[in-house]
C-alpha cells in the first residue's frame, strides 16, 4: 500500500497526449468500410458476404467508439491536470497565508507565554508555600495529638493510680475496722475482766 498519494500534472498531461493519439490513425478501420466481397453468385455465398459485411461494419464501430473513449480519457486526465495545478496553487496561497498568519502572530503568543510561565512559576512559589503551611500544620495536629494522647494516657495513670489509693483506702478502712473491732473487744474484755474482779 502506497504511503503516499501523489499526482504531477506534468506526467498526467503527458499520458493524456498519448492515449488521445492512440488511434489518431484510422486508416486501418476505415480500410474496411464499404468492404467488397466477391464470394459468388449463389446463396451460401451471399450469406458470407453479409456476414463478412456485418464483422466488419462491427470493427469499424468499434474503433470509433474506442477513439472517442481514448479522447474523452485525454480529455479528462488534461483536466485533472488543471485541477491538480490550480488546487496547488490556492493551497500554496492559503498555505503561504496561514505561515504568514502564525509568523506575525508569534512574537505575541511568544510574549504571553513567556509572561505566563513567569506568572505560573510564581503561582508555584505559592503553591509550594501553601503545601508547606499544609505539611506545618499537619505537622502541629499530629504533635497535638500525640499530647493529647499522652494527657490521655497521663489521665489513665491518674485514674489508675486514684483507684489504687481508694483500694488501699478501703483496705485501710478495713483495717481500721478490723482495728476498731479488735479495740471494742479487747475493751469488753477489759471491762468484763473488771467486772469479774
Amino acid at each position: 500500500m502506497a504511503k503516499a498519494t501523489e499526482a504531477d500534472p506534468v506526467i498526467l498531461r503527458n499520458v493524456a497526449k498519448k492515449i488521445g493519439a492512440l488511434l489518431d490513425d484510422m486508416s486501418a478501420f476505415q480500410n474496411l468500410k464499404g468492404l467488397k466481397t466477391d464470394a459468388g453468385n449463389f446463396k451460401m455465398a451471399t450469406w458470407l458476404e453479409n456476414v463478412v459485411q456485418r464483422q466488419a461494419d462491427s470493427v469499424v464501430t468499434h474503433g470509433e467508439n474506442l477513439k472517442q473513449i481514448y479522447e474523452l480519457i485525454s480529455r479528462n486526465l488534461l483536466e485533472v491536470a488543471d485541477l491538480i495545478e490550480d488546487q496547488d496553487l490556492e493551497n500554496a496561497k492559503e498555505i503561504e497565508k496561514e505561515i504568514t498568519e502564525i509568523i506575525s502572530d508569534m512574537p505575541g503568543k511568544i510574549s504571553k507565554a513567556v509572561d505566563a510561565d513567569s506568572g505560573d512559576s510564581g503561582s508555584d512559589d505559592k503553591d509550594d508555600k501553601d503545601e508547606d503551611d499544609k505539611k506545618d500544620d499537619k505537622d502541629d495536629k499530629k504533635e497535638d495529638g500525640d499530647d493529647k494522647k499522652e494527657d490521655g494516657d497521663d489521665k489513665d495513670d491518674k485514674k489508675d493510680d486514684k483507684d489504687d489509693k481508694e483500694g488501699s483506702d478501703d483496705k485501710k478502712n478495713d483495717s481500721d475496722d478490723e482495728k476498731d473491732d479488735k479495740d471494742d473487744k479487747s475493751s469488753d474484755l477489759s471491762k468484763g475482766q473488771k467486772t469479774l474482779r
